[in-house]
């Protein structure tokens, strides 16, 4: 597991092909967590990303799902994102 305090710290670093799944909070400094997925995807990195978020709105909403990315709502209850990780990333334990 990496941790990166800004999408454009995260964006810095490179080194994506190794990654699994990516846990992205829609608000970040420097950018959102829709805006990082972009630019991922511009970037033709196609690893799978869960979106964090603690009030989606019906356009952020379409947005995630047109992108194919899966939201979680903040507070992160129960398993709610063990259980969306195993869901976007067959053979995740």
């Amino acid at each position: 597991m990496r941790v990166y305090g800004s999408g454009p710290e995260f964006l810095a670093a490179g080194g994506f092909s190794d990654c699994k799944c990516f846990i992205i909070d829609q608000r970040m400094p420097g950018m959102t967590g829709m805006e990082l997925i972009a630019e991922l995807r511009e970037r033709k990195v196609s690893t799978p990303a869960i979106l964090i978020i603690s009030q989606p709105n019906k356009v952020l909403s379409a947005r995630a799902a047109d992108a194919r990315v899966p939201i979680i709502e903040k507070p992160l209850l129960n398993n709610a994102l063990v259980e969306k990780i195993r869901e976007v990333c067959p053979g995740a334990r």
